[in-house]
């Protein structure tokens, strides 16, 4: 962005923006990277910006921060350090330990988490560490920021030296001052130091007492402190081995600044690369704040849409919350250019302004800001403001002549690919004229094909809107029934002044309103009723559309709701169905057993009434769990198996009946049942059923499910080896069921009762007349039907037979 002037930032708040991301760096050079945040140069910096201050954002949300507790700036002993000659002092290189190990965890912290922040990561990558400059500083600094004693073998014997001797002359001199204190000579119980000496304080008038050098007198003339001459060599020796102390620890440290220098690059990146990093947490830390996001940006985009943006000044306001901050949606295109705002004083018309041109800046500037992820934005070389007044007396402007002035250069500067907010267009002058001029000037900006948001009272000027393409009108909304602003625009209809309204509220009489009203033209009067008549039907149907959607989320739930309860109830119902199919197979299993025992009790004992009798009751018996009624079904079953049995020889059973190949199936022709050890004749054919003689038993049976076979020998319909029971059955057995006019409450236990039996009689495929209707009990039968797993599977009938309106099941 090139001509963003100083101006331009105050009238947007981004001087405030500034402000606060600074409250928000850590470090001397972040803040001062704060300092200087503009808008990036060129489009293409800004994509992995964002990318990066994304990443710091989630970090910080979600993750342990990486740590920055080194706040100071290093620049300038770096930069110290790089003259020939000079040498860094202790306190430095103890900055540097502690800053170059922040540098070491923050490179550790990155290379640990590359795939989690792959954007911060590669900005650390960069760096190359070098450990040995930060061993080198350890040897040397010790924790307190002090020179360690074993920085040297030199400064190790000095040390210990000095101290050895530093012992003895306090020795020497405490046995020096109790000898004076017990002749009276002195009052004091320690030794004191004068010019970096140990001295005895003494009574002047014992001067002479004790041969040395006098260094310092109190102030009362009452007191000397005394060097005796004992202790004057000792000392000079200490203060020998001080000097030799200090120029070893110059020596190291001068031997260190130059192991610095030949880092400095390095070290001068690393310092690049921390403030850089403690930029972007500022920039992550206030999106946290601000809830703010990365919406859509391509700098070709022709489209400019802010979905639901918040004013990031009104949302930082001390007790101010996102649900308290009216989001603002616009959208600016190739279509609708320039948006045209009008409406009340105080509703809102000026914040919509400084919310869309502040975001722009914030986003060009590599900020997130506070709106829905949907948003697009493009990229704007400019952004010109006049909003305000700024009339000023030194420079004999007034607001109107401020007004013009700006428009005037701006007229003069617009492009495509600019972006320009006018407040009170047009404003400060007679209304006619000015409003004249104003549509000029309008007229141009429009033809420039600059991207705008202007705000007016001006009649002319929506009019002009109306009817000019490229430009709309839009309304901040206000309430006509309490008369507040609520700080929403409209898009596509003017806004109203409600002046009158506004007027009557503060206690304006209604004859002087009247009288007013008289003096306004009536097309423009009317043009004001009208509005107020739109605007309040709009609010009618916006209360309808939100009390509908609130509804439909009611209702969505419910059904959903009930959705879930139909899904445990189906599975519940399928599991306790499975496990009835177990203990009835488990019951059939041993009834079999129990019926092939009983007719081979009877046909080998011959057995007598009384005796079958009890063998009756004995069945009966291990039934016990059964209903009466299928009890009663399946001994039935099983006497008539035992009647057929006993008049029947094992000679007259049929072993291995020969099937006729490609035989067609007519009346009298010998058929056996598929998938079953029954054979009968054919008496009947009905369409694609047949009727079948078995034995003294007639079944009806669709024709595919039979097989054309050579006459049996025993000349008669039956049974080979097993399964009386089950022919039974199946004689008994409906191949249909028809629950057409049920609800699905009362259809589906009929339907489950007959699956059931279908299952036990082992048939392979049954038929369900429901109807069409609504589909509803369809629906209901199949879902149930597919929670069976003896059910292979439901499709409907054949047109010709029926269609949808029965579902025809195979097992």
């Amino acid at each position: 962005m090139k001509n963003l002037s100083l101006q331009t930032e105050n009238k947007l708040g981004f001087d405030v923006i500034r402000q606060v991301l600074e409250g928000r760096a850590a470090t001397e050079q972040g803040k001062a990277l704060c300092q200087q945040l503009k808008p990036l140069a060129h489009s293409n910096q800004l994509p992995a910006e964002l990318l990066r201050v994304e990443e710091c954002r989630d970090l910080l949300r979600f993750d342990e921060s990486f740590n920055l507790d080194f706040t100071g700036d290093v620049s300038e002993l770096l930069g110290h350090a790089g003259v020939p000659g000079n040498w860094l002092q202790t306190k430095d290189f103890f900055q540097l330990l502690r800053w170059l190990r922040m540098v070491r965890d923050l490179i550790t912290y990155f290379s640990s988490r590359q795939a989690k922040y792959p954007q911060l990561g590669a900005l650390v990558a960069q760096l190359s560490w070098n450990k040995n400059l930060l061993r080198y500083i350890e040897a040397v600094v010790d924790e307190r920021g002090n020179i360690k004693d074993n920085a040297s073998t030199k400064l190790q014997t000095l040390r210990r030296e000095q101290q050895q001797q530093s012992s003895d002359l306090r020795k020497t001199m405490h046995s020096i001052l109790r000898n004076a204190v017990e002749k009276g000579w002195s009052e004091a119980n320690e030794l004191t130091i004068r010019n970096d000496r140990l001295v005895i304080p003494m009574k002047a008038d014992f001067k002479g007492r004790i041969k040395g050098f006098v260094h310092d007198v109190s102030q009362s003339g009452q007191t000397i402190f005394l060097e005796p001459s004992s202790a004057l060599e000792a000392n000079n020796r200490i203060r020998q081995l001080v000097l030799e102390e200090h120029n070893e620890i110059v020596r190291i440290l001068s031997t260190l600044t130059a192991q610095v220098r030949e880092d400095l690059p390095a070290l001068k990146r690393y310092a690049e690369v921390v403030a850089q990093l403690d930029f972007i947490r500022a920039k992550g830390r206030l999106a946290v704040d601000l809830d703010a996001v990365k919406p859509r940006f391509e700098p070709a985009n022709k489209t400019l849409m802010l979905v639901k943006g918040r004013h990031p000044l009104l949302l930082l306001k001390p007790g101010m919350t996102k649900s308290k901050v009216v989001p603002l949606s616009v959208q600016l295109g190739p279509k609708q250019r320039i948006i045209l705002v009008s409406g009340p004083n105080a509703g809102g018309k000026s914040v919509t302004l400084k919310t869309m041109g502040l975001l722009q800046l914030m986003l060009q500037s590599g900020l997130l800001i506070p709106c829905d992820e949907s948003s697009e934005f493009s990229w704007f070389t400019d952004i010109y403001v006049d909003i305000g007044d700024e009339q000023s007396i030194a420079s004999d402007l007034s607001t109107y002549t401020s007004h013009l002035k700006n428009m005037r250069e701006m007229l003069g500067q617009l492009r495509e690919g600019k972006l320009f907010l006018m407040d009170e267009f047009g404003s400060g002058t007679d209304p006619r004229l000015g409003g004249a001029i104003a549509e000029a000037f309008l007229e141009r900006f429009l033809a420039s094909g600059a991207y705008g948001i202007v705000t007016t009272h001006y009649g002319n000027l929506k009019t002009f809107a109306d009817r000019s393409e490229g430009i709309v009108n839009a309304a901040m909304q206000f309430d006509p029934t309490t008369l507040s602003p609520t700080f929403r625009i409209e898009i596509g209809t003017p806004g109203r002044s409600y002046a009158f309204e506004i007027a009557q509220n503060v206690g304006v009489s209604t004859e002087l309103l009247d009288d007013a009203r008289s003096r306004i033209e009536g097309s423009q009067l009317q043009t004001e009723d009208l509005l107020l008549t739109l605007e309040s039907q709009k609010a009618q149907l916006e209360h309808l559309l939100l009390d509908n959607r609130k509804k439909n989320e009611e209702l969505g739930a419910l059904l959903k709701r009930n959705q879930e309860l139909a899904q445990r109830s189906k599975n519940e119902e399928g599991r306790i169905l499975r496990e009835a199919h177990q203990k009835a197979q488990a019951l059939i299993d041993r009834a079999n057993a129990k019926i092939e025992q009983t007719i081979r009790e009877i046909r080998e004992t011959q057995a007598d009434k009384e005796r079958t009798k009890a063998i009756r009751r004995e069945l009966a018996v291990m039934l016990p769990a059964l209903p009466a009624e299928e009890a009663q079904e399946i001994a039935e079953d099983e006497a008539l198996e035992s009647q057929m049995a006993s008049g029947m020889d094992s000679d007259d059973l049929e072993e291995n009946p020969e099937p006729v190949l490609g035989g067609t199936i007519s009346i009298g022709d010998w058929v056996m049942l598929k998938d079953s050890n029954s054979y009968g004749q054919v008496l009947e054919l009905q369409d694609k059923r047949a009727v079948v003689s078995l034995g003294e038993m007639r079944i009806t049976v669709k024709i595919k499910h039979l097989v054309k076979i050579r006459q049996p020998r025993s000349g008669s319909g039956g049974i080979m080896r097993r399964g009386v029971g089950m022919v039974a059955k199946k004689a008994n057995i409906s191949l249909e069921l028809s629950v057409m006019g049920f609800r699905v409450e009362q259809a589906l236990p009929p339907v489950q009762r007959f699956i059931d039996d279908a299952l036990l009689a082992g048939l392979s495929e049954v038929r369900i007349l429901h109807g069409k209707g609504t589909g509803a009990l369809r629906i209901a039968i199949r879902d149930y039907l597919g929670g069976i797993s003896h059910v292979k599977r439901c499709e409907d009938a054949p047109i010709e037979q029926g269609g949808a309106g029965w579902t025809v099941v195979t097992l």
